[in-house]
């Protein structure tokens, strides 16, 4: 079948049933132990306390000076909190937190051993409850299920979306019953195209230690200003109190036909404003896609920039 047929196909599954891939590269931490929730919850914008087990949520992981050092997903379950986060990020995030265990009850592991198959669609979560008996409710969310699988509501795609967390020899398992279920088999260039289209930031690729959590956009699921103290609050606060941030990452558009690529510059009359982060081209055909950290006075909809002799606007959110 045409690569472009095909990814057409499995973008209107997405998006009208479901469609199941392998998501490729994400990583892992579990931490276990009796502190494991309030060691963690010290450490990121998110309000981990608040969770129950089977509930979780985005969160930034900070340094000292306030700026990101990790992003991802934090899911409270019975005896453990696994963060899952971009690809390599697991390690680095491990030592950060590591050298801040001293007496708390808290292992900090790195578990490479996992793979993730993603499940997207608005019947995703029918396929997945026929199949396994569990799906979790509404927000983000996690069960277990089917011996050592774990199922998972994701916000990575926008809406609609489950990871099912499994060991590598039953990861075809997984993808062989829900595609059994009806689901259609697709690629990791369409979950980095869904992940895109929800304006999902990759650490590693969007942003980088560089970057404060607000310039993200996910103020609303990653960042509580309630909770208290954590390493990097006086910064977040602050920046919360002065009303702004001077970058920001925007959605952006540009014709199918530029010539564009990840890390280019993005000018206005010839000023560099900002940079491209990430690219996929629509399967519609019909455009390109993408990510970039802009200056402020340059993210509003509909601002043109320019980019490689290419013009690039700055899309809806």
């Amino acid at each position: 079948m045409n690569s472009d047929v095909n990814l057409i196909s499995q973008y209107e599954a997405a998006h009208g049933s479901a469609v199941v891939a392998e998501a490729i590269g994400r990583s892992h931490l579990e931490l276990i132990g009796s502190d494991a929730v309030t060691f963690l919850h010290n450490f990121c914008t998110q309000d981990i306390k608040r969770l129950e087990p089977g509930q979780g949520g985005e969160a930034f992981f900070c340094g000292v000076k306030g700026t990101t050092i990790g992003f991802g997903l934090v899911y409270r379950l019975d005896d453990n909190v696994i963060i899952e986060t971009s690809s390599g990020q697991a390690q680095s995030l491990h030592d950060h937190l590591d050298r801040y265990v001293i007496r708390e009850d808290v292992e900090i592991m790195v578990r490479d051993d996992w793979r993730v198959v993603a499940v997207v669609g608005p019947t995703a979560a029918t396929m997945i409850e026929a199949e396994y008996g569990e799906c979790p409710a509404n927000g983000i969310g996690s069960c277990r299920a089917d011996g050592d699988c774990e199922i998972r509501s994701t916000s990575i795609y926008g809406e609609n979306g489950y990871h099912i967390r499994c060991s590598s020899d039953k990861l075809a398992d997984v993808v062989a019953r829900l595609t059994e279920r009806g689901a259609i088999p697709g690629e990791s260039t369409l979950l980095k195209t869904l992940r895109i289209e929800a304006g999902v930031p990759e650490f590693g690729i969007d942003f980088g230690d560089d970057s404060f959590p607000q310039e993200l956009q996910r103020d609303e699921k990653a960042i509580s200003f309630s909770k208290g103290c954590y390493l990097g609050q006086e910064t977040v606060a602050r920046i919360d109190a002065m009303g702004h941030v001077n970058r920001q990452l925007a959605p952006l558009r540009a014709d199918v036909n530029a010539k564009l690529n990840e890390s280019d510059d993005l000018l206005v009359d010839d000023k560099v404003v900002g940079a491209i982060s990430s690219l996929a081209d629509h399967p519609s055909g019909k455009t390109t896609i993408g990510l970039g950290i802009v200056r402020r006075e340059y993210a509003a909809p509909g601002t043109l920039l320019d980019s490689n002799g290419a013009k690039v606007t700055v899309a809806e959110r």
